[in-house]
Formats: structure tokens, sequence, C-alpha cells
């Protein structure tokens, strides 16, 4: 077993990209990575985007966030949209957002007796076909990921010896953000951008009102005083 600090992400960038163009010549659409995990929480990942480091993900903790950090025996096998879930864990989703410009995720969880594996796809912000096309085109993510069995079935093998595993006392973090619905963390990500109440309205194609209406409700939920008090509050997530 091998320590997460002195772990590298897994770059396999020849063996998946052919996997991935009929996604991403439809809808654009990328692989964010893919992680084995383990009854003992020991995991091995593999990520195409070599942007995407162990760095940016040990260092931000973002293994401390998110609806796919429990225990593997409390996962199931689920297809689930990052907009339409009860609440996004946004620290993963606003750093993903800022730094490599992408959103509107989906989440594959496939469990088995021994395992259990998590494929996550994203796309462009602004993508707003994007999630018809993961309710009517399951089929096509289904036949990709059996098609990335197949040709990433020797490296599945050689990196489950080089399982790693999270810092001692890793738990799940609550953040108030988690109550935030999808629209009010797209209108927070938004706001730390620089953009105004009409701007963020013209954009997310929604009347000035709608979108008052969420920041006084992130105001309230975060405890700010004033827009700028929200704006700092945010920035440090």
């Amino acid at each position: 077993m091998s320590d997460i600090r002195h772990k590298p992400f897994f770059n396999h960038n020849e063996a998946i990209d052919p996997l991935m163009v009929p996604l991403q010549s439809m809808m654009e659409i990328r692989l964010l990575g893919y992680r084995r995990m383990f009854p003992t929480q020991e995991r091995f990942l593999i990520c195409p985007d070599k942007q995407w480091n162990i760095d940016f993900y040990t260092e931000n903790q973002l293994y401390r966030y998110g609806l796919y950090e429990k225990p593997m025996r409390e996962l199931t096998s689920s297809y689930d949209m990052w907009d339409h879930l009860p609440y996004a864990p946004p620290e993963i989703y606003l750093h993903t957002r800022k730094k490599f410009g992408l959103a509107h995720g989906l989440h594959i969880v496939q469990q088995h007796e021994n395992y259990s594996d998590t494929f996550v796809f994203a796309t462009q912000p602004g993508n707003n076909q994007i999630n018809n096309f993961y309710l009517n085109q399951k089929e096509l993510f289904e036949t990709f990921i059996r098609r990335f069995y197949k040709r990433m079935a020797p490296t599945l093998i050689d990196l489950a010896t080089e399982k790693f595993a999270l810092p001692q006392g890793t738990s799940f973090v609550s953040h108030p953000i988690q109550n935030l619905t999808p629209r009010q963390q797209e209108c927070a990500q938004l706001l730390l951008d620089g953009l105004s109440a009409k701007e963020i309205a013209r954009i997310l194609q929604l009347s000035h009102r709608t979108v008052e209406f969420h920041i006084g409700i992130m105001k309230e939920k975060f405890g700010a005083k004033n827009r700028l008090n929200l704006i700092r509050l945010l920035s440090k997530i």
C-alpha cells in the first residue's frame, strides 16, 4: 500500500482518449476520472487529464468532501447528475469549475462484490442540454464502461497492486454551502467571478429578481451582512 502523499495519479491518455470520442464529439463530455475503492477504503485512481494531479486533490483536501467518499459498504450502484443531487458537494465542484472550466457532471457508481468503481464525467459550464443527454443516452455510457473495462483490463490489474490510503483520520466534512441548490451554487460561482446580479441573470437566463432572491438566501445561509461579505465568505472555499 502506498501513502497518498507519495502517490501520483496514473495518466493513461492514449488508452482512454479513443474511448471518449463518441461522448466528446456529441456533447463535448470529458472523463474527469475513474476510481476503484476497496472495502479497506484503499483505492487507485486513473485520470486522463494531466492537469488534475494529486497535489490539487490533496492540497485542497477534496477527498474530505462529497457523497462518494463514504465507506464502500455504504455505496450503491447509481447514475447521478450533479445538477439534480439534493445538494452537490460544492468544494469539489466549484474547484472543478474554477480550475478546469468544467461543470454539469455525472457520477456513475458500479458496485461489485469486492470493490466499487466510480466514473466521473463533466462538460463545459452552460451546456444546458447535457442533463437531457445524460438521461436519454445511458446506453452510450454503458457502452463506454464496457469498452473501458475491456481496454483497460491489464492496467486495472497492475494498479490493484498500487493501492493507496487517505490520510489517517479522514472523514466527511460538512460545510454551509452544501445547503445551496445547484442554481444557487451557479450564482455563487458567478459572484466570485465578479459579475453583477443583472449579468448573472442574463447568463443563467433568469430574471433579475430571481437572482436577487438566490443571493438573499445565500446571505442568510452564510450569515453574511451584505453582498460583499458574502463574496468574501465564498472566496474562502
